[in-house]
């Protein structure tokens, strides 16, 4: 199931094995502006996904994750109330000297096609798969920040590297931390995880390969 979030084009880009590749044939600006078009809109969805798990049920896992991503609870004192999506992008603009356009509306019509707070079901069944797949999306980033640096020569301490800091001291200790993390957010809703809870993740899923479809035939 997991696995299916990254069979698309964009993320085999961000394979250490293709990544100079894309590096030679795009500019650096360019490809870090197509990068921050694609991952920002899908970041931005995380909290509201967390939060509507919350909203609908007070559940404190959910309550955590949320402020997690809105940059509550930072594990060092940089950026404290900026949202991961933002650092992401400090991050991304960091390597390249500059700030780089996102397209709103882009983000808007993903946002607004996922719907994540139309009911439980489909906030959990979205913060599920986002649980899943983060590791892989940490080390996917951890490899483009690494190949631009290198082509570049960008210095590591002018890197702005808070999001990925974060996302190493949090992610990728084993799939049992997001098992346990889902059976926190469901307690007392395990009805949940029944009949339309896997339609709903690869709804997510879908609609995720739409938005950054839309964004490589930019």
């Amino acid at each position: 199931m997991f696995e299916l979030f990254f069979e698309h084009a964009f993320w085999r880009m961000l394979h250490i094995n293709n990544l100079k590749t894309a590096v030679s044939a795009s500019s650096s600006l360019k490809l870090l502006t197509l990068v921050g078009r694609s991952f920002y809109p899908i970041s931005c969805a995380a909290p509201l996904a967390f939060k509507a798990v919350l909203d609908f049920t007070a559940n404190e896992q959910a309550r955590f994750l949320w402020e997690t991503e809105m940059g509550q609870r930072p594990p060092f004192g940089t950026h404290k109330g900026l949202p991961h999506s933002a650092q992401f992008c400090l991050m991304l603009e960091s390597l390249v000297g500059q700030k780089l356009h996102h397209d709103p509306e882009l983000t808007k019509r993903y946002l607004r096609e996922l719907n994540v707070g139309a009911n439980l079901q489909r906030a959990v069944a979205v913060g599920d798969v986002i649980e899943h797949v983060a590791p892989t999306i940490t080390y996917r980033i951890a490899n483009l920040v690494v190949v631009m640096q290198v082509a570049m020569a960008v210095d590591a301490g002018q890197v702005d590297s808070a999001w990925l800091c974060e996302h190493w001291l949090s992610e990728g200790v084993g799939e049992d931390q997001h098992i346990a993390v889902v059976r926190s957010m469901t307690a007392g809703h395990q009805e949940i995880l029944g009949p339309g809870y896997e339609q709903e993740q690869n709804r997510y899923i879908e609609l995720t390969h739409q938005h950054l479809d839309r964004v490589l035939a930019l």
